[in-house]
């Protein structure tokens, strides 16, 4: 197993042959970079914690998902996303073989500055309510 240490965590690459498979660990407070893939296809699973995911056709209008243990999102190639940890969070990505060549960044990955990571809480707090 190859481990790949991030501003937001680590990824534990488990396999990254024609398919790939990493269990990610992103440190609450902290978010990836607003990125897209032209050839890989995605699919994540949360473990644990709590996070936010924006994910769109246009990285500067991205719709916002609050996500919880057990959900899964696939991503198509070209859909640009950006994971936010709302708490220290696992979850798995199943993808297409992955290559560095083919990340496309918009943004850095950084820590949430504290004013908005607490109205990051509040609000999955308030959509957490909402579909009980």
């Amino acid at each position: 197993m190859k481990i790949i240490k991030k501003v937001w965590g680590e990824e534990h690459w488990i396999v990254n042959r024609s398919y790939c498979g990493k269990k990610l660990l992103l440190k609450g407070g902290f978010r990836s970079s607003i990125h897209h893939h032209r050839n890989k296809e995605e699919t994540f699973y949360l473990v644990s914690g709590r996070m936010l995911l924006e994910v769109g056709d246009d990285p500067d209008a991205l719709e916002r998902r609050f996500l919880s243990p057990g959900d899964v999102v696939d991503l198509m190639p070209g859909t640009w996303h950006r994971f936010s940890s709302i708490e220290d969070a696992e979850f798995f990505e199943f993808s297409t073989h992955h290559e560095d060549s083919d990340s496309y960044r918009k943004t850095s990955s950084e820590r949430i500055p504290e004013d908005e990571l607490a109205a990051l809480r509040r609000e999955a707090d308030e959509s957490a309510a909402s579909e009980t």
